[in-house]
């Protein structure tokens, strides 16, 4: 292969996507060697990702018909199970956790929405009376996190299966950041940890930092339902929630210099339309302290959001 990426792992397995020269990448499985690749890419489709797995079954998109389906696999490519809504021309699997699977799709917009392992139990987590796009990135115990594009502002959110139980975490980040997402979810049965990048002007322009909110879990009993009971309260209450975020370290904060010729750059947080960026990119030190991040090789496309996937534009 001309290329290689592994992009999820769980209990033994490694899921991404080769790619030979000019062709399109094919979705892969591995087992922690080379020899061990399967190809999950299915018959008649023209470009297949797995973006991760929950140890048993994989889950990304194929292209079909010139359609990005939303797919789930077992471990062969004749497993492949389309995820597509009715209504929907094109979705997307972002993650997997269990026996769920979190991503977009797109029906009138670009909708957060999860899946149960079928097309048929597709839930759309759009929040209601919410115009603007939507997707969830991340998944774990029962709860998604995301992103909501709430008046001209992509923000940080979580919901725990619903479109009427999304939280906007924005409030609970630095009041500085203009833009947030949240990629990711875990828990360690104590506390309940979301990470993910929010974007903060500077002098010159702005930079993007990564963030984690850690949030005590409840006991059993009546105090479980403070959670995301809280969460969900209107105005200053949502702020009693004890969401908190790590502070930052002063060594870990500081800029990366860029290379000659690479310029820094958040980009416009756009939803669609942008594929993943090329070139140089700076090493950031692995911390769980937020750090400015990007470094956008020249000639990259930042006048759209870069998703992480391989995404069109439907305008």
């Amino acid at each position: 292969a001309a290329h290689a990426r592994g992009m999820g792992i769980c209990g033994g397995l490694q899921v991404g996507h080769v790619r030979w020269r000019e062709l399109a990448p094919r979705a892969s499985l591995w087992t922690g060697t080379a020899a061990s690749r399967v190809d999950l890419h299915p018959a008649g489709s023209t470009m297949s990702i797995a973006y991760g797995t929950n140890g048993s079954h994989q889950a990304g998109f194929a292209v079909v018909g010139g359609s990005y389906r939303a797919s789930l696999w077992s471990g062969t490519a004749a497993s492949w199970v389309d995820l597509n809504p009715v209504g929907s021309t094109d979705s997307v699997v972002s993650a997997i956790d269990g026996d769920q699977q979190v991503g977009y799709a797109w029906i009138g917009g670009q909708r957060a929405g999860l899946w149960s392992g079928t097309a048929d139990s597709w839930v759309d987590l759009q929040p209601p009376g919410v115009f603007g796009s939507s997707q969830a990135r991340g998944a774990s115990g029962g709860l998604q996190v995301g992103y909501v594009f709430v008046n001209d502002q992509y923000r940080a959110s979580l919901w725990s299966g619903t479109a009427a139980s999304w939280v906007d975490l924005s409030p609970f980040l630095p009041a500085e950041y203009t833009q947030s997402e949240a990629f990711a979810i875990s828990s360690d049965g104590i506390n309940r940890y979301i990470t993910g990048f929010g974007v903060r002007p500077t002098g010159g322009g702005r930079i993007v930092e990564a963030w984690l909110l850690t949030q005590p879990i409840p006991t059993p009993g009546a105090a479980a339902m403070l959670g995301l009971g809280g969460l969900l309260a209107a105005g200053g209450r949502r702020r009693q929630v004890a969401f908190r975020v790590q502070p930052p370290s002063p060594a870990l904060v500081a800029e990366v210099p860029a290379p000659d010729g690479v310029r820094r750059d958040a980009g416009r947080a756009s939803g669609r339309g942008s594929a993943p960026p090329s070139g140089p990119a700076s090493v950031i030190p692995h911390s769980p302290y937020p750090h400015p991040q990007t470094l956008i090789a020249p000639g990259t496309e930042t006048g759209g959001r870069s998703s992480g996937h391989y995404s069109r534009s439907n305008s």
